[in-house]
């Protein structure tokens, strides 16, 4: 079983309500998250745990909806992350 294949079934548990799963996909993915996330956050620790918190939270939230097919589990998370800092970096306009 490669992988991407194990983070299926994973995210499949997950889906279910396992936290086992998600734990262990945290515990997998999230050194890469974390690193990339502090890239993001300007090497600032407090935002860059809250983004990986967050995307690990966001991952669970999908997982949720029973339509969907597993992602690719990094692939999502790592686009999840840069949405979100994105969205986090974007200056707000009141009118």
């Amino acid at each position: 079983m490669t992988r991407d294949e194990d983070d299926a079934t994973l995210f499949v548990q997950l889906s279910q309500g396992s936290t086992a799963a998600l734990a262990t996909l945290y515990d997998r993915h999230a050194p890469v998250i974390y690193a990339l996330a502090l890239r993001l956050a300007g090497g600032e620790r407090a935002p860059a745990e809250d983004l990986t918190h967050d995307t690990f939270l966001a991952l669970a939230r999908h997982a949720r909806r029973r339509d969907l097919t597993p992602p690719r589990v990094l692939g999502w998370l790592v686009v999840h992350l840069l949405e979100s800092a994105g969205r986090a970096s974007t200056p707000t306009v009141d009118v």
